[in-house]
């Protein structure tokens, strides 16, 4: 998934000499919040500083495609399960997430964006319970994500942010139900090209 990211984000920035300032690259850092449930059952809390990078390319006048790819780290805690047992569990949720992001300009070099897209999501699921059948799982599969963010251009160059991002991961088999959701807010620098 990351080389693929990559790949994407450095062709998009090859395109960066036909169109001045089209395309930009964002590094972030966070702190991410997730509580998962498992069968319905009591949740697992947890906080963890979060870090991402996304590609933009500018469509028209602030509509913008995005790529992004992000790690929001661990949440770990113990519930009680469908038994009466206490069960530890930590949770490693990471993201591929593609979409579109629409601005409108607020005051002179704000800019207040709608972020809306799917998310290709990867969790490792490390707990000790009878519905896995490895102590260590991994889950993926795709949800949709939506954001708010707000942007300061410093200059023509580069440019500072804040974004507020929900992931509501559901997954489902025969035995398994979890529901995840992630919160991030998180700080960001922009390069423009």
């Amino acid at each position: 998934m990351k080389i693929l990211f990559l790949g994407v984000a450095f062709a998009t920035l090859s395109f960066s000499a036909l169109a001045s300032k089209d395309v930009s690259l964002d590094i972030s850092l966070g702190q991410s919040h997730q509580r998962t449930s498992f069968n319905g059952n009591d949740s697992v809390k947890g906080d963890d500083f979060s870090l991402g990078i996304r590609a933009e390319y500018r469509l028209i006048e602030n509509l913008k495609l995005e790529l992004s790819l992000n790690d929001y780290k661990e949440s770990a805690g113990s519930y009680i399960d469908e038994e009466s047992i206490e069960q530890d569990s930590h949770i490693t949720t990471k993201s591929f997430d593609i979409g579109i992001k629409y601005g409108v300009n607020l005051l002179k070099n704000f800019t207040l964006y709608g972020h809306l897209g799917v998310s290709s999501w990867r969790m490792n699921i490390k707990k000790d319970t009878t519905a896995l059948s490895n102590e260590d799982n991994q889950l993926d599969d795709n949800n949709v994500y939506y954001a708010l963010s707000l942007d300061y251009d410093h200059n023509d160059n580069d440019a500072f942010g804040l974004e507020y991002k929900i992931i509501n991961i559901d997954y489902q088999t025969d035995i398994l139900s979890i529901n995840n959701k992630v919160r991030n807010l998180s700080v960001y620098f922009k390069s423009k090209f």
